[in-house]
């Protein structure tokens, strides 16, 4: 079932909206033939899961699928996320502003069983009773949100004492660059930096954390995502960058390897340095 939320969208926000919708109107992944041609829901997360962005989805999930909990999962987008952890005995609710994504993810969740709560709503603006949910996950969502401290702290609500907040994979603004070379940037190339529309944002790392920590939570962790871990997850991150061969995708498949030797060295003062910098990806972890 989707419920809706009523709320006065920013221009930038009409405008990603927009662009959700024309890409469920283009994408054959999103057509009712193809969602129809499923045998098993399984067919509709798992090359998702095989991504980067998949990989560590999976990797920052393992701990709590252990058990079944109810999980809010916001910013789902085609809702791939959703869909796996309700496969795997959760109870999932879900939050996407797109209400045509939203009914891709009830389309499918009905044909298989999984009777989803689908908030067609920005986090921001999502108005449920608190204290409902034992895990609430951001998977690459926040930066989406015009209002991430208030996206936040509408989590910390949501959830009951002792809950887990996953933020994971979100993107980082390196410490050599500004706010405002970003926006220049998706002015520039909306392609590569923004496709929902361009409305992108991007933080430090330091700004996530003191996010987490305004909007209430406690014991705040990160961890290199899964695109760093082997090399197999290298060559699936570099498979997301589409630009064309140069000296940026060079360096980035150099700098990939280097968090990599890093890691399998466990030099834990170097680790910790570059995501004080904010030159490496991470999940973040808290508790309410």
């Amino acid at each position: 079932m989707i419920f809706h939320s009523d709320y006065t969208p920013t221009v930038e926000h009409a405008r990603e909206m927009a662009a959700c919708a024309e890409m469920a109107r283009t994408e054959v992944g999103l057509q009712k033939e193809t969602l129809d041609s499923y045998t098993e829901l399984c067919q509709y997360y798992e090359k998702y899961l095989s991504t980067a962005l998949g990989l560590e989805f999976a990797r920052a999930t393992q701990s709590i699928n252990r058990e079944s909990l109810r999980i809010l999962d916001v910013g789902v987008g085609r809702g791939e996320t959703s869909l796996y952890l309700a496969d795997q005995g959760h109870h999932v609710c879900v939050v996407e502003p797109s209400y045509e994504f939203c009914q891709a993810v009830d389309y499918v969740g009905h044909r298989f069983g999984k009777n989803l709560s689908i908030y067609s709503s920005p986090m921001e603006h999502l108005l449920i009773p608190h204290g409902q949910f034992d895990v609430v996950i951001f998977n690459v969502s926040l930066h989406h949100c015009d209002d991430p401290l208030r996206a936040l702290k509408v989590a910390y609500d949501v959830l009951v004492e002792c809950g887990q907040l996953l933020v994971v994979s979100e993107p980082m603004l390196p410490f050599f660059k500004s706010h405002e070379s970003v926006m220049e940037g998706l002015l520039k190339s909306t392609h590569d930096l923004g496709h929902y529309g361009g409305n992108e944002h991007s933080y430090y790392y330091k700004e996530y954390i003191s996010m987490i920590l305004k909007a209430g939570f406690r014991d705040v962790k990160s961890s290199p995502v899964a695109r760093y871990r082997s090399r197999k997850a290298i060559e699936k991150a570099l498979e997301l960058d589409h630009r064309k061969p140069g000296l940026a995708k060079t360096v980035k498949k150099t700098y990939l390897n280097l968090v990599h030797l890093l890691m399998a060295a466990r030099l834990v003062p170097m680790l910790e340095l570059v995501k004080q910098l904010s030159l490496i990806q991470v999940t973040f972890s808290a508790t309410k």
